[in-house]
C-alpha cells in the first residue's frame, strides 16, 4: 500500500481532518475531538453505526507507543 493511501485510511471519517486516535467498542475508529463533540452534544452514539456508547467503550490508540499529543 502506498503511503498516501495509508495516510488517507488513517484520517477520521467524521471530520476528515485529524488522524484516528480512538477505537470504539464496536470497532470503528475516529479522532478524539469528534467523540468529545458527540459526548458534549449528548448524542453518545458511534458516528458510523449509531450504537450507544459510554466512556468505557472508548479505547485509546497508541501508534508505536506514541500518542497524537506527543507528536
Amino acid at each position: 500500500m502506498k503511503y498516501e493511501d495509508w495516510k488517507n485510511k488513517m484520517l477520521c471519517l467524521v471530520c476528515k481532518q485529524r488522524e484516528n486516535e480512538i477505537t470504539l467498542q464496536c470497532g470503528h475508529m475516529t479522532c478524539k475531538q469528534c467523540i468529545d463533540e458527540s459526548f458534549n452534544s449528548r448524542q453518545r452514539v458511534c458516528p458510523f453505526d449509531g450504537k450507544k456508547i459510554g466512556r468505557n467503550d472508548i479505547i485509546k490508540i497508541y501508534w508505536n507507543g506514541v500518542t497524537a499529543e506527543d507528536e
